[in-house]
C-alpha cells in the first residue's frame, strides 16, 4: 500500500532542486528590474537639477546618489529637486537623506 505513495527521494530531491532554482532565478529577476528601475530614477533626478542648477550640481547629485539603494529615498529626491531654492540647498537635503537611509538592509528595493 505504501510502495504506490512514496516517491523517490532523487524525484524529491530533483524537485527541491527544481524550485529552489526557479526561487533564486525570480528573486535575481526582481533584483536586476530594481536595480534598472534604480537608474532610471537616478538619471531623471540628474537631468531634472542638471536643467536646474548646472552641470556642477548634477555630478556631485550624482555621487550623492550613487550609493543610495533604497527606493524610498530615490522617490523623495524629485520633490527636493523641485523645492529646492540653490544648488547647495538641495545637496544638502540629499545628503541629508543618504545619510538617513537604513544601514541594515531593511526596507530596501
Amino acid at each position: 500500500m505504501l510502495r504506490g505513495s512514496v516517491v523517490p527521494f532523487a524525484v524529491q530531491d530533483e524537485r527541491r532542486g527544481r524550485q529552489a532554482g526557479l526561487a533564486q532565478g525570480l528573486e535575481r529577476g526582481l533584483e536586476e528590474g530594481l536595480g534598472e528601475g534604480r537608474k532610471q530614477i537616478r538619471s531623471m533626478h540628474i537631468r531634472m537639477a542638471r536643467a536646474r542648477f548646472g552641470v556642477q550640481v548634477s555630478e556631485r547629485l550624482a555621487a550623492l546618489l550613487f550609493p543610495v539603494r533604497s527606493l524610498g529615498p530615490l522617490g523623495q529626491v524629485g520633490d527636493l529637486v523641485v523645492a529646492a531654492e540653490t544648488g547647495e540647498e538641495l545637496l544638502v537635503r540629499v545628503d541629508d537623506l543618504a545619510r538617513s537611509e537604513p544601514a541594515d538592509g531593511g526596507l530596501r528595493a
